[in-house]
């Protein structure tokens, strides 16, 4: 379908050789089903980057760690977390991200990344070069057992650093919070998010904010009675 197909277009950035070892390793692994217009993923399914793509990226990632002085699993956790934040990595949340886990920048990690041609520099700090490698390193976080913890670190980071009238970041801590496993926890910045949007007349994104919040709120099996429930109607 014409939105797996921009996924998975959007997961390799056009690469043809991990485009179709990405679609083949879907294919075996029953991922897809029959659609109304084609391959889809099924309603609930998450789909994972084929083991030898993912040590690919590991394997280059995990040479260019093995450089540092600092403890190994400092390095790799500070690389996660960089990861958790997403592709575009802002300078001042990662440092500020590495603060509350009691850690550091290492000296010349994103100059080495950008070397190894791992990153990029950009206005607001740096960029992994590949979305794949993101996808990598989340994953091997989570089968770690670390990735939930990121997660919340990031909610809580970004929590701190939000301004009151600032419209955007809010989503940003939900979504947060909900991929660290807290998913109650990301009520309230949604719905503070819409009163910000409704205030600067952004129909079309109260419209879609109170969509997810009405999915997490039938996640979470809140009764009708519930005054987070009551909240949801009266918007």
């Amino acid at each position: 379908e014409e939105q797996l197909a921009d996924r998975l277009a959007e997961r390799t950035e056009g690469h043809p050789l991990f485009a179709m070892q990405l679609l083949g390793h879907w294919i075996d692994r029953g991922d897809l089903e029959v659609g109304d217009q084609g391959f889809r993923v099924p309603e609930g399914r998450t789909v994972e980057l084929p083991d030898d793509i993912h040590q690919l990226w590991l394997d280059r990632i995990d040479r260019l760690l093995e450089q540092f002085d600092e403890s190994a699993r400092d390095v790799v956790v500070a690389v996660e977390l960089a990861a958790t934040l997403g592709r575009q990595v802002d300078q001042r949340e990662w440092t500020r991200l590495l603060a509350g886990a009691n850690l550091a920048v290492p000296d010349g990690l994103v100059d080495r990344l950008i070397d190894r041609g791992l990153a990029e520099r950009t206005a607001d700090g740096w960029a992994f070069a590949h979305g794949l490698l993101v996808d990598s390193l989340t994953r091997r976080a989570r089968e770690a057992g670390r990735l939930e913890g990121h997660h919340r670190r990031c909610a809580r980071m970004l929590a701190s650093m939000t301004n009151r009238d600032e419209p955007g970041p809010r989503e940003r801590i939900a979504e947060h919070w909900v991929a660290g496993g807290c998913p109650d926890r990301a009520l309230e910045p949604l719905f503070d998010e819409v009163d910000l949007c409704t205030r600067f007349g952004e129909t079309a994104n109260v419209e879609r904010l109170l969509d997810r919040r009405g999915e997490l709120l039938d996640r979470l099996e809140i009764p009708r009675n519930d005054p987070r429930r009551i909240e949801q109607r009266i918007r």
